[in-house]
């Protein structure tokens, strides 16, 4: 009897056919991938290099502010832009308008009376603290004298006296009968003293040389 020839060797299984095996270490890695892409993910999703997570109103305009003081500093505009923020940070003047107090009025009906002061609070204290920042962390040039500074100088100055002078022709306990003009005029009251200590700020920051 002749001896039966040896057995050919099994041919090795390619990476495609591994991959395509349901009972391979590959095919189980592959159907692992495809369910990881088909279930949603509860984590931040990452686009560009940047994360995408869900904040709340306060938490957006802080990071706003943030953003544009960093973007003022990477374009060298921090002497503009602070002059502008100061712009913003005053506001305009509507305490003797009478449109604007009915408008006021009209807010506090749709939006609610808390929301609609504390949106206007929030406003202005985070851009004062990052326009504070904005300030001491940047050599400016901007001078007291600067005609810009001045004519912001002399509207925060007048505004604040406007207000004191408002505030002391309301009637006895004015937050309960003059509950909307009573905090109109404490919010124009901080945005003027915050835009003056500003200025004091910079009159006090060393300009560039």
């Amino acid at each position: 009897m002749s001896p039966e020839p040896p057995a050919a060797p099994e041919p090795s299984a390619s990476p495609g056919a591994a991959a395509d095996n349901p009972g391979s270490g590959g095919g189980r890695q592959r159907r692992q991938a495809v369910a990881a892409a088909d279930t949603p993910s509860s984590q931040p999703v990452m686009v560009s290099g940047f994360q995408f997570y869900t904040v709340n109103p306060p938490m957006a305009l802080d990071l706003t502010f943030g953003i544009l003081c960093e973007l003022l500093q990477q374009w060298n505009h921090v002497t503009q832009g602070v002059t502008v923020l100061l712009e913003w940070l005053l506001g305009e003047d509507d305490l003797s308008s009478v449109e604007t107090t009915k408008m006021v009025e009209d807010d506090l009906f749709e939006k609610g009376e808390a929301n609609f002061w504390a949106e206007k609070l929030l406003y202005v204290r985070l851009l004062s603290k990052h326009l504070k920042k904005l300030i001491a962390s940047t050599a400016l040039s901007l001078q007291p004298q600067d005609t810009m500074l001045l004519q912001i100088s002399q509207a925060a100055y007048e505004r604040s006296e406007k207000v004191q002078h408002s505030l002391h022709g309301l009637p006895p306990t004015p937050e309960f009968l003059k509950t909307t003009e009573f905090t109109r005029l404490l919010i124009h009251k901080e945005r003027s003293e915050n835009c003056i200590e500003m200025l004091n700020y910079i009159s006090k920051t060393k300009p560039e040389s």
